[in-house]
């Protein structure tokens, strides 16, 4: 999170910006973690803020996993180049959306329910 913990030193937090991952605030990182604790969600979630386009930019090429947001990555490096900065670009990833990148990259249908790995 933005105010505390590892990121919260000035090294980390610029090094995290400047790579397209956008710090978590307070108020932000409380709702999401309010959010795990409803009735019937999921037993994993994650919440991640990224600049897709500065974020794929810094990569020598888009990862098959990332593979539809590889137009972004064009779309932030114009945008970024015409204002100095990056896109500003936010947008949800869905379960459904997930599913299908998982689908596309690995050649078969996942369960979002199943375990990745047996023990």
């Amino acid at each position: 999170w933005a105010e505390v913990g590892m990121a919260a030193e000035a090294s980390v937090s610029a090094r995290l910006q400047a790579s397209g991952m956008v710090l978590i605030g307070l108020e932000q990182g409380a709702l999401a973690l309010q959010a795990t604790l409803q009735p019937a969600v999921g037993a994993v979630m994650c919440l991640v803020v990224v600049e897709w386009g500065r974020f794929l930019g810094a990569m020598p090429e888009v990862p098959p996993l990332l593979a539809s947001y590889s137009g972004r990555r064009e779309a932030g490096a114009a945008a970024a180049a015409a204002s100095g900065g990056g896109s500003g670009e936010v947008g949800a990833v869905t379960l459904d959306a997930v599913l299908q990148v998982v689908k596309a990259t690995a050649g078969a249908e996942a369960d979002a329910d199943a375990p990745l790995m047996e023990s």
